[in-house]
């Protein structure tokens, strides 16, 4: 009888079964085939809600209603209680107020909010308990789940558990294996960029150890208008607010909220889009993208740069200091679809503007920042000495020139530098701006890159477009501390799609990254023979995916091809049959 391998396994959302199943057949497959070439006999013990009821997942919102209002949107059978949703999305304020009496009539909107989102959207997070589990275990695989943004919802559930396990590091790979066809498509962008943002010297900073805060006030308004005027002289129908509110609610929102208020004044269409995404979009589609409003870190530091790098700067326009910037671009979209990409990213995984302390008064939405020595060294003294074992030569630090977290950044960065043990390396310190230039004209030469927190966010997601999309980019969670991982897929899902269309890649490479990480564990979790077993499964699903990728053979619909997401599986199970 096999021995058995503890792993820890969440399915993610309903949208994405398909993909998170994928990965347990192959990961099986994986190891069976280990087995047979190294002499071993070990099964994994998937545990999950399935396996054990102990494990059972509750729906994200149900922590903020359960600690703030005594609300358990779950019954005795860890369900949906129908009836309580019921009460909440169509019983009176009275009516709740005799069941839960902390209801307030200025919180009964986010209550029936959440309701509403829980009765057709299951967003999971690990219930109490289950953090503790995966703190024993050691490992994890969590399925990829979909961010609530806007009024009242609370944040990203991969932030909450990053948070919770105090994660220090979260790895991005990048890989361009899946053939594709690049379509030429032309470009005429405008861009307005708002005076306000990120600073680092506000008198709300004095006497915190708060290192930077994004601060929106009544000023930026002026900006959203120019946006929208543009759009309606020109008869363009859209206008993009991008801006990270599913993380930056108070400052964030307060921008958005402006854009709401011109596009019903001005009949122009307001499409609000979370910055990361965005940033992959115009990397990837340009084309969609005729007039975009954004706040000024934001605009600075990645979208101007990133848009300089790929097309031709023909308008500016200082709009002045009360208003901000507008840019116009033209151009073609670059092609990344034949280059043989290979980049390693390292983030800061759990402070930045990831703290969730933010502040409002009658003038301004408030969002702090806290960037730390001790988790500035840990990230990237690891990125270094991964950098290091991956036997790469260079690796870029990234910063921003005007904040003074990012000063901090850099200044550990250059501390650690110094140490002889990193002398073979190629560190160089470089803006975010001149990063945004380099990664689109140099790509081949961006071997590992460090950086802060919502730096990194943004720019893996753009770095994610030249290899295909989200669908292909992975992710995994270290507390170096301990040695503790969980890997997932690099984002949310794909609620468009219709089930068994979603692209398992990012699945896939975060489960073939979980097993050699397993494979090289230095905690005493596993035993030898164990260790040698989970390696060879590593090494050997991470190559039957990229063999199955670079065939081009049955990809999925975002590759450009028309196959099924369990048949990415079964196309990838058949390759390991072929390896030795």
């Amino acid at each position: 009888m096999s021995e058995s391998i503890e792993l820890l396994y969440f399915p993610g959302d309903d949208r994405a079964e398909d993909a998170s199943e994928v990965v347990r057949t192959v990961a099986d497959a994986a190891l069976a085939r280990a087995n047979e070439l190294v002499g071993s006999d070990y099964a994994f013990d998937w545990q999950s809600e399935v396996e054990d009821p102990k494990l059972t997942v509750g729906l994200r919102l149900w922590l903020r209603l359960k600690n703030e209002f005594d609300i358990n949107l779950l019954n005795e059978n860890n369900q949906r209680d129908k009836d309580v949703l019921a009460l909440l999305t169509d019983g009176s304020l009275a009516d709740i107020q005799a069941k839960y009496p902390k209801v307030q009539e200025s919180n009964l909107d986010f209550v029936r909010d959440s309701a509403n989102s829980m009765k057709s959207l299951n967003v999971l997070v690990p219930a109490e308990g289950v953090l503790s589990r995966i703190r024993k275990a050691g490992y994890a695989y969590k399925g990829a789940t979909g961010t609530l943004s806007g009024k009242g919802t609370p944040s990203s559930i991969n932030v909450f558990i990053r948070k919770q396990l105090k994660s220090d590091a979260c790895v991005r790979d990048f890989r361009n294996v899946a053939p594709r066809t690049h379509q030429s498509v032309d470009v005429n962008m405008a861009v307005f960029v708002g005076p306000e943002g990120v600073t680092s010297t506000t008198p709300h900073l004095e006497g915190t150890d708060y290192t930077d805060a994004k601060i929106i006030t009544k000023k930026s308004e002026a900006i959203v208008a120019r946006a929208f005027a543009y759009a309606k002289e020109k008869g363009i129908d859209t206008v993009y607010v991008a801006q990270k509110g599913n993380i930056l609610k108070e400052s964030d929102n307060a921008f958005v909220e402006f854009g709401r208020k011109h596009a019903e004044e001005t009949g122009v269409k307001m499409e609000y889009i979370i910055f990361d995404n965005f940033l992959q979009r115009i990397t990837k589609n340009p084309d969609w993208f005729r007039v975009i409003v954004t706040t000024q870190f934001y605009g600075r530091d990645f979208l101007v740069p990133l848009a300089d790098a790929m097309l031709t700067e023909v308008e500016r326009d200082n709009l002045g200091d009360d208003v901000g910037q507008f840019f116009r671009f033209e151009g073609k979209n670059a092609d990344f679809t034949q280059l043989p990409i290979d980049t390693r990213c390292y983030r800061q995984n759990n402070e930045g503007f990831y703290i969730g302390e933010d502040k409002r008064t009658e003038t301004e939405s408030i969002n702090f920042r806290r960037i730390t020595r001790e988790m500035s060294e840990n990230v990237i003294r690891y990125a270094f000495d991964d950098t290091l074992a991956r036997g790469k030569k260079s690796i870029f630090v990234l910063y921003s020139p005007f904040l003074k977290g990012d000063e901090l950044f850099t200044k550990v960065g250059r501390e650690i530098a110094k140490d002889a043990k990193y002398a073979s390396l190629n560190i160089q310190f470089m803006t975010i701006a001149s990063y945004c230039w380099f990664t689109i004209n140099r790509p081949l030469l961006v071997e590992s890159v460090v950086g802060t927190n919502l730096t990194m966010d943004f720019l893996t997601d753009a770095e994610a477009s030249k290899i295909g999309g989200i669908g292909m980019m992975p992710s995994f969670n270290y507390t170096l501390s301990t040695g503790l991982m969980v890997s997932e897929p690099g984002h949310g899902t794909a609620p468009d799609l219709q089930p068994d269309q979603i692209n398992p890649g990012a699945s896939i490479w975060a489960m073939c990254a979980l097993l050699e990480r397993m494979g090289d564990d230095q905690t005493g979790r596993l035993n030898d023979s164990k260790k040698k077993t989970l390696a060879k499964a590593g090494n050997l699903l991470y190559q039957a995916t990229f063999n199955f990728y670079k065939a081009g053979e049955n990809l999925t619909g975002d590759l450009g091809g028309s196959g099924s997401t369990t048949g990415v599986g079964e196309g990838i199970k058949a390759q390991l049959a072929q390896l030795s």
